[in-house]
């Protein structure tokens, strides 16, 4: 309760953070619609998904397109996996994540144009999800995921973004 931020991922020590109120880095998210960063100044990348038989890297836009059941951290098949963040997005995220929480003063100006679209663009794909995916129509706690996804004050990291959210590249 008395640290300044926490960084870690979906765990469930995650949740005292919140609890407390405070500024998360979360990294290497799966349940990308669950567990959104909710302070102004938390912020969040996730596991990126790949083809299994083309080993191609799926970039965010595509991932997002796929039913809710596959943004789950127990989705397994045959056709997807996920791989986990790099070393060197880990150490961009925190440097970043770092510079945010040192401000003073942190207002609309401090967010970044992309993070602000791929925010909306998350918002808009579950609110799709919501009405039309048969796996979040049937969802017990459905109505919670929604406002939670809607009370989400921060943001996906924006280099994450840039290199995830359009593009395609290859596993090594």
């Amino acid at each position: 309760k008395n640290c300044k931020f926490f960084v870690g991922t979906q765990s469930g020590i995650l949740d005292t953070a919140f609890l407390f109120n405070k500024d998360c880095l979360i990294t290497n998210i799966v349940r990308i619609f669950e567990t959104p960063p909710y302070t102004k100044k938390s912020r969040a990348i996730c596991k990126i998904p790949f083809v299994k038989k083309t080993k191609k890297l799926l970039n965010l836009n595509n991932y997002l397109d796929l039913p809710y059941s596959a943004h789950h951290e127990y989705f397994i098949n045959d056709k997807y996996d996920y791989i986990e963040n790099t070393s060197e997005e880990l150490l961009i995220a925190i440097k970043s994540f770092l510079k945010i929480i040192n401000l003073k003063h942190f207002s609309k100006k401090n967010y970044k144009n992309n993070e602000l679209i791929f925010k909306s663009y998350l918002t808009n794909r579950f609110a799709k999800l919501y009405y039309n995916d048969r796996d979040l129509i049937h969802h017990n706690q459905k109505s919670k995921l929604f406002k939670i996804n809607l009370s989400s004050k921060g943001v996906y990291m924006s280099s994450f973004i840039k290199k995830h959210f359009i593009g395609e590249e290859i596993v090594s």
